[in-house]
């Protein structure tokens, strides 16, 4: 059983498909009836282990086209045969699926005078042509395993998901984050550059993400967020940025080099909002006191005087201006402001309410600056 799915990995290291990637079929052949039992009992696991949807078990290899060819082992046989090793080689090459099968069986054959045994000669197995593009086969004694290799789009994109899981599980543990700490993950993926293909495949890794998000957060546990660039970002638990052009377990996704997939784990999505702003969101102008001002606290006025609240209510007059600042000031007397506008050296009296954003000079008194 256990070789059964070794031979399904290597087939996948030979093909450089990684486990994270599902497959469609493994197909399993064996003379033995017995063994198909066994097979049938333990379906889950191979599944499981090889990560492939579906398991066939079969007695038949002719039926999927599987061919044997024959090399001999030139570390056993050169010394010992010696000149006659060149024509030997060339008759164990030449040897039918047929021949091979039967030597199998017997565990010796003669080739040129020689007798060879299962030692002496190596068998490689592969699928007629017209079905190599299909399967990858390989074998060990009388146990043969076939490897559907063929994916389909939602495979690809399942294969996806799964990396990005990976990627967030060690980003968790390079943050020295425990399984019960509860984060959120933003990402973001970025073509690099303007090229229409690179574009496309940024495009289909964001869909990707989108689509298994369920999968993704029930795995990691924790929520995951598209980048916006409305989120606080600046103190990660920790950050990953990575160009995918010689990331191997990504490239199934044709076109996938240049883009740059970028990964944030933060505290919660608390710390997602938008960094407070120094700006206030209603309508407001600045206070400045003249400097050399009699009024106490005025010469050191710096404040910030909203001119509406809220946005788009109570907005204030000209004449509000004078006691709404005296309140400002914590006046205990109601005093006479006079308000400026200073612009490139020219100092002029404020007549209306001030555009948001302004900085007005105040005064207890008429003044020149």
């Amino acid at each position: 059983m256990q070789t059964a799915i070794e031979l399904g990995r290597l087939l996948r290291d030979q093909k450089v498909i990684p486990i994270k990637y599902p497959l469609p079929e493994v197909v399993v052949i064996h003379q033995d009836a017995t063994c198909h039992d066994d097979f049938k009992t333990l379906k889950n696991y191979i599944l499981e282990e090889l990560n492939v949807k579906e398991l066939t078990i079969a007695s038949d290899e002719k039926k999927y086209g599987v061919t044997l060819t024959g090399l001999a082992d030139s570390d056993r046989l050169g010394k010992r045969l010696k000149g006659d090793f060149k024509k030997v080689s060339q008759g164990v090459a030449a040897m039918t699926s047929q021949q091979l099968e039967e030597f199998m069986k017997a565990g010796q054959v003669a080739v040129e005078g020689h007798t060879l045994t299962l030692e002496d000669i190596k068998i490689k197995y592969g699928v007629a042509a017209a079905m190599s593009g299909q399967y990858a086969a390989c074998a060990d004694g009388s146990l043969m395993v076939l490897l559907n290799i063929v994916q389909d789009q939602g495979m690809v994109e399942e294969g996806v998901a799964r990396e990005v899981v990976n990627r967030i599980q060690r980003m968790r543990k390079k943050g020295g984050l425990k399984p019960q700490d509860s984060v959120t993950v933003v990402y973001r993926a970025q073509a690099e550059g303007t090229g229409e293909e690179v574009t496309k495949a940024a495009a289909s890794l964001e869909a990707v993400i989108t689509k298994h998000q369920q999968y993704i957060e029930s795995t990691t546990k924790g929520p995951i967020m598209s980048f916006s660039s409305k989120y606080d970002l600046s103190k990660p638990i920790t950050k990953e940025e990575q160009k995918l052009n010689r990331a191997a377990e990504l490239r199934m996704i044709k076109g996938l080099e240049g883009v740059v997939l970028s990964l944030w784990i933060v505290e919660s999505d608390s710390q997602l909002q938008q960094p407070p702003s120094s700006t206030p969101a209603c309508r407001f102008i600045n206070l400045k006191g003249v400097p050399g001002s009699n009024l106490g606290t005025l010469g050191l006025l710096e404040a910030t005087l909203l001119l509406e609240n809220p946005v788009g209510e109570n907005l204030l007059t000209l004449d509000q201006l004078e006691p709404e600042t005296n309140q400002l000031l914590k006046l205990s007397v109601h005093r006479k402001l006079f308000f400026y506008h200073v612009e490139k050296g020219t100092v002029e009296l404020v007549t209306k309410i001030p555009s948001s954003g302004e900085t007005i000079y105040v005064s207890n008194k008429s003044v020149s600056l």
